[in-house]
């Protein structure tokens, strides 16, 4: 196991989930997007979690749609200053896209 792998396991076995740092009690910008999302065709895509065993990657709304492709169009991007339970701030960013 990594040192990145211990130290999330210990994350995970330790802090409950109102405890981690992406947690909010009201997701307000991720519900909009997605009610936004799935107003008409009924579909979304929420990633970002923070529990999958990816590499950490960054990216905005241009990179997402160089990786996605030609088949799909990036509608909108979003910045959000999220408070996390420690008072810190962590910058989260929010992509909306169309499937052509």
């Amino acid at each position: 196991m990594t040192d990145r792998q211990a130290h999330w396991q210990t994350v995970y076995a330790t802090k409950g989930d109102d405890r981690v740092s992406w947690f909010e009690e009201t997701p307000a910008l991720s519900i909009r997007l997605i009610e936004q999302a799935t107003a008409k065709r009924g579909s979304a895509i929420d990633t970002g979690g923070g529990a999958s065993r990816l590499p950490v990657a960054r990216h905005d709304g241009k990179s997402l749609s160089a990786i996605f492709g030609e088949g799909v169009t990036l509608l909108s991007e979003h910045r959000h200053d999220h408070l996390t339970p420690a008072g810190a701030i962590q910058h989260f960013q929010f992509s909306t896209f169309r499937k052509i």
